[in-house]
Parts: C-alpha cells; structure tokens; sequence
C-alpha cells in the first residue's frame, strides 16, 4: 500500500495508527497490524547489520539478516511468542532512542550462551541505525516452510514509517472476507489510497509449498505404480513357482496335508521375500533420506511413523498378492498333479 503524499514520518505513522484502529474496530476483525516484509509473502527485505563493540567489517563483508518493520500488535496478531523481553510500544516513537527485536536464530549466532538484552544492533549501508535489543522472539520459517530459519531484525514502525507497508487483520471468520473491509477502512482514512493487493496467509502458504506439493504429488503417482508393480511382480512369481511345485504340493495333500497347511507354506515363502525386499527398501531409503530433506516440512528423513506405515501398507498389499497363489495351491487335486508329473 503506498504513501507517497505523507513525506514525513509522523505523518505515515498516524495514517498507520488510523487504518489499524478504524480496522480493528470493525466487527469480523480482531486484530490488526501493519509491516514491512511479512513471512511467506515473497517480499522479505534484507539489511547488512554489525553489533556496537564490535569491528566493523566493510559492507561487502557485513552478514545480512532480514529485515521487518512492524506495529505494536504484530507479534501477538501473528501469534510469534517472545520469549524474553518485550514488544514494541507508544514509547517507541520518532525520536525515542531506537530499540529493535531479533529472533532466536540471529541470537545465537551473535550471542552464544548469553541474553542479546540490552545489546545494540547496527544496520544500514553505512552502519549508522542503531537499536537497542529490547526483546527476542522465536523463529519464523519466513522465507518458506521448506527453507532454514533466517536471521531476522524486527523494528518499530513508529520510528520509521516505511513509505510501504502491508496491512494485516486477523479474523474468526473467512480471512478472504477481509477485502472489503480493508479497502474500507484504508479509504476512510484517505479515500485517495488503494490497496494494490490483496492475500492470505494461507493462500501464502500454498505459494510457498507449491514446487513441493508437484514434487509430492508426482512422487505419490510414481510410488503408487511402484507398490502395484511390485504386487502384480510378487504375485507373478508366486503363480510360477506354485505351477513348479505342483507335483510337490500333490504329494503333500496325499500324504495327509491340508489346505491350510497349504496356504502358510506358500504364504511363508512369499512374505519371507517381501520382508527380505523391505529391509533392502527401508535401508536404502534411510541413506537416500537426507538427499529430499529439502522437500520435506515438519518430517524427519528417519520419521519412524512413516517407515512403519509404508512398512506396513506394503505388508498387507504383498499378503493379498501371495493369497491367491495360495489358494490356488490349496485346491490342487493331488492325483491329478501326480499324473500331470
């Protein structure tokens, strides 16, 4: 949403504060909040940062972190916990000395074994925007589900008021119901500002899942024709060796075997080679495991759930595959397979 008519920043931040209590107050909202630079939105802005008391390397060699700007209520509208410290406020406002809030990830890497509390973070291409370290938040997969945790910066929109920002609203109801009541609130402010666009976080979500999901879907399809080669192949070897016991098996019922007995030799000698195949395919899939750790979200390569499971549904598959062999076996008339050798 730009606005390019308020050229100062206290004229920005009380259009701010003017959208976000007139959207707050309406009755399907909740919450609501602005910023600059939201997670899984494709637009994350970056900035070059070094800490007070440190060297200062040039800027080509400064590590980059991204960089948000946001209201008061960001944190608790996008339910991202602090835990140490506190959010931004009314006192922290143009002219106030800076503060800013960095997560877990960043925290680590610059403070290891100690609070970042009361730290002060230098950013900017001449390291000249200071802010003081007043809280730490937890880590948010910004740049999308399946990509690591950033370093990430959070600053006051108070004492910035970026001349672009995005207006957040959280709803009980359904967020695509929102629209309207932001272009709403946005023009009773300033009938002259449009909303250039308009998503959700979970329409964001999609995008950002949406190589995966192909890659999934596809891997799905594949492994679905695996599982029912892998049926049609076992059942096949069954049938042929059954056809090449058949003067064995007749034997076995003359001499007193029933067709019970029948079925679990050949059941055994089927489900003997599917759990030798299962041991080949679970190991070779734990070594592979960790090459398609990048398509995965919120599973382990060594899942033991999903190793069961798979171990399991290609169980039951093989047993239907080795039933019918085995019934054919169980009904071989035996002198009609001794004739027949």
């Amino acid at each position: 949403m730009p606005i390019e008519r308020y050229r100062t920043v206290a004229q920005r931040v009380e259009f701010f504060n003017d959208v976000i209590e007139r959207l707050a107050a309406q009755p399907r909202v909740t919450s609501a909040a602005v910023a600059l630079g939201l997670p899984l939105s494709g637009f994350n802005p970056r900035s070059p940062y070094s800490v007070v008391g440190r060297p200062i390397p040039p800027l080509t060699q400064r590590p980059i972190a991204n960089l948000a700007i946001v209201s008061d209520d960001y944190f608790s509208l996008m339910r991202i916990p602090l835990v140490a410290g506190r959010a931004f406020g009314p006192g922290d406002r143009e002219g106030a000395p800076g503060v800013c809030i960095i997560n877990e990830s960043l925290a680590r890497r610059l403070f290891p074994g100690e609070s970042p509390l009361g730290k002060v973070m230098l950013r900017g291409p001449n390291a000249d925007i200071r802010g003081e370290i007043v809280g730490l938040s937890r880590d948010v997969r910004t740049n999308g589900l399946s990509s690591p945790t950033p370093d990430e910066m959070y600053f006051s929109m108070r004492q910035f008021g970026p001349p672009g920002v995005a207006v957040i609203a959280r709803t009980s109801g359904d967020a695509a119901a929102l629209q309207p009541v932001i272009r709403a609130s946005v023009a009773a402010v300033d009938k002259d500002q449009a909303v250039s666009f308009f998503g959700t976080l979970e329409s964001n979500v999609v995008q950002s899942v949406g190589v995966q999901r192909i890659v999934a879907s596809l891997t799905a399809v594949f492994a679905g024709l695996a599982l029912l080669l892998s049926a049609v192949g076992l059942y096949s070897v069954l049938a042929y060796a059954v056809s090449q016991r058949t003067a064995e098996i007749g034997i076995r019922m003359a001499l007193g075997a029933q067709a019970g007995q029948v079925v679990g030799l050949i059941m055994r000698g089927g489900l003997e080679l599917v759990a030798i195949g299962l041991v080949f395919g679970l190991v070779g899939a734990a070594g592979v495991g960790r090459l398609i750790q990048t398509l995965l979200f919120d599973v382990q390569p060594l899942d033991p759930a999903i190793y069961g499971a798979v171990a399991a549904v290609f169980t039951v598959v093989a047993s239907l595959a080795c039933l019918l062999p085995s019934w054919r076996a169980a009904r071989v008339d035996p002198l009609l397979a001794l004739r027949s050798d």
